[in-house]
């Protein structure tokens, strides 16, 4: 019985690395601009960004308070702001 188990925690630990992998795989650059980004307000692109995700702020000035809808994990890593 103690084989069956550890086969399994095996198996649940390279399940967890493909799951991390995969997520981090599909993680999203948003950038956030006055003009030509796929955003204009940080808050809206907050509003679609997933853990793991970054939002690129380019120059500009954005009248704003924002709030974070959701947080990141330890899988995905947390939603960034890069200015």
């Amino acid at each position: 019985m103690v084989e069956s188990s550890n086969a399994n925690l095996a198996l649940e630990g390279e399940s967890a690395m493909l799951c991390f992998l995969l997520i981090s795989l599909i993680a999203t650059d948003f950038t956030v601009a006055p003009a030509g980004g796929d955003f204009a307000t940080i808050q809206s692109a907050l509003q679609v960004a997933m853990p793991g995700d970054r939002i690129l702020v380019e120059t500009g000035v954005y009248p704003e308070q924002i709030v974070f809808p959701r947080s990141g994990n330890l899988g995905a890593g947390p939603i960034e702001l890069l200015a």
